[in-house]
C-alpha cells in the first residue's frame, strides 16, 4: 500500500487537543489509531501543543485546558469570555505555521475554528474541526469569515477545506452548536454515532474521514 498523501507530501500535521489531554498524549493517540494509520501522522510530522492552563485543581495533574472559563460558566459556549484564549491563539498559530493538516477536537475544535477565521495558519490546506461547540466570544469574528465569502485574512494564502465531525450523541457540545459553527465557516459535514469523539477505530466513519483528508490533501 502506497504512503499516504501527508507522507508522500512531506507535509505537516497540527493537533489541537481538547480540555483535559494535552498535546503528547492526543498526539500519540491519533498516531496510533486506525485514523491515524491511513492519514500518515508519524511522530516526525505532527506538532501537538498543549495548552498553557493546569488542571490539576481538579485532581487532574495531567490535563491542559486552553482557556479559563469565567465564574458562572462551566462550558467554553456558556462563557462570555475565554480567559488566556490570547496565549493559546498564539501557542497554536506558531505551533501550526507550516502545517498543510490541522484537526482540533472539543476546545482544540473551537481554537482551531477561531484560528481558521483569523487567518492564523497560513499552510491549511484542510482543517477537521471535530465536536466544537459555539465559541461565543468570538462569534463575531466567524460571522466576518462568512461575510468575506470565506476569503483568506490575515497570513493566510490558501482557502482550507473544512470539515465538521459531530454527533447527535455529543452531550458535551451539541451537535446543533457544530452546525452553527459550519453555517459560518462552510465546509463539510461528517456525522458519526460515537458521540463526543474523533472516529479512531476501523469503520465506515472512520474510513470517511480518513477519505476526506487524504483526497483534499491531494487537491
Amino acid at each position: 500500500m502506497p504512503d499516504p498523501v501527508l507522507v508522500r507530501r512531506n507535509c505537516k500535521a497540527l493537533l489541537l487537543h481538547g480540555r483535559g489531554g494535552n498535546g503528547p498524549s492526543f498526539s500519540s493517540r491519533l498516531r496510533q489509531s486506525h485514523l491515524g494509520e491511513r492519514i500518515g501522522l508519524r511522530e516526525e510530522n505532527v506538532v501537538s501543543p498543549s495548552g498553557s492552563v493546569g488542571l490539576s485543581h481538579e485532581g487532574n495533574a495531567e490535563g491542559r485546558a486552553w482557556w479559563e472559563f469565567p465564574e458562572g460558566a462551566t462550558r467554553s459556549y456558556e462563557a462570555d469570555e475565554w480567559i488566556r484564549s490570547d496565549e493559546a491563539i498564539e501557542i497554536a498559530a506558531t505551533a501550526g505555521a507550516d502545517c498543510e493538516l490541522c484537526i482540533g477536537f472539543s476546545q482544540g475544535a473551537m481554537l482551531l475554528a477561531v484560528l481558521i477565521a483569523q487567518g492564523r495558519l497560513p499552510r491549511c490546506r484542510v482543517a477537521v474541526i471535530a465536536g466544537a461547540g459555539w465559541p461565543r466570544p468570538f462569534a463575531s469574528e466567524l460571522e466576518a469569515y462568512k461575510g468575506r465569502g470565506g476569503r483568506p485574512v490575515g497570513g493566510s494564502a490558501v482557502n482550507p477545506s473544512i470539515l465538521h465531525v459531530t454527533s447527535a450523541a455529543d452531550l458535551i457540545n451539541p451537535k446543533s452548536q457544530a452546525l452553527e459553527v459550519h453555517g459560518l465557516l462552510g465546509g463539510d459535514v461528517l456525522e458519526h454515532a460515537r458521540g463526543h469523539s474523533v472516529p479512531l477505530q476501523e469503520g465506515e466513519d472512520t474510513d470517511a474521514l480518513a477519505q476526506y483528508v487524504n483526497l483534499r490533501l491531494c487537491d
